[in-house]
């Protein structure tokens, strides 16, 4: 079963790299990974499109201009394809099998 999980980035450069690996290291593979940049002023999304360039599950919107939590969340919900749909904040990281466990 596929798990999409949205991430709202905002100005998260300090905690990005943590909870991108969090998730590409999932033991639960099948993940559609949606990272929805709100305007970030940071390198938020130099590193959104570094992770984007080595791992096809992960998939980029950027916001044109800041527009909140919920806005953010919702634009990623549009292109959500996954059984399921989880959350994690861009400053948060998950356990390796936390989906796993979740799915099960």
């Amino acid at each position: 079963m596929k798990v999409s999980v949205l991430v709202a980035v905002y100005n998260a450069e300090k905690y990005l790299r943590e909870c991108l690996d969090s998730l590409i290291n999932q033991t639960h593979r099948d993940l559609q990974i949606i990272c929805i940049d709100d305007a970030s002023t940071d390198a938020s999304w130099q590193i959104l499109e570094e992770y984007a360039a080595k791992d096809s599950r992960i998939v980029l919107l950027r916001q044109a201009e800041n527009r909140g939590i919920a806005d953010t969340r919702n634009r990623g919900l549009q292109v959500a394809d996954g059984d399921y749909v989880t959350m994690l904040d861009s400053d948060d990281w998950l356990a390796p099998d936390a989906i796993e466990q979740a799915c099960h």
